[in-house]
């Protein structure tokens, strides 16, 4: 049960980074078209933190399933 519910907690996080991910697309696409380019290096960043926060909690879903399926 411990398992199921750190595997669906940990997918939570993982749309929460791929949605944080786009909506920094969103932002980096669309700041140039109407001239703010403050808003462009936001998404910019807002993209890369996103990327890094996905990486990371796909890498810890990967290794709580393995330390729990030997256990």
């Amino acid at each position: 049960m411990f398992y199921s519910l750190v595997n669906a907690s940990l997918f939570l996080g993982v749309v929460a980074a791929v949605a944080g991910l786009a909506a920094g697309a969103i932002a980096f696409g669309v700041g140039p078209i109407f001239g703010a380019h403050i808003i462009s290096d936001r998404g910019k960043s807002m993209m890369w933190k996103a990327g890094l926060v996905a990486i990371v909690i796909g890498s810890v879903t990967t290794i709580i399933s393995f330390l729990l399926l030997e256990i």
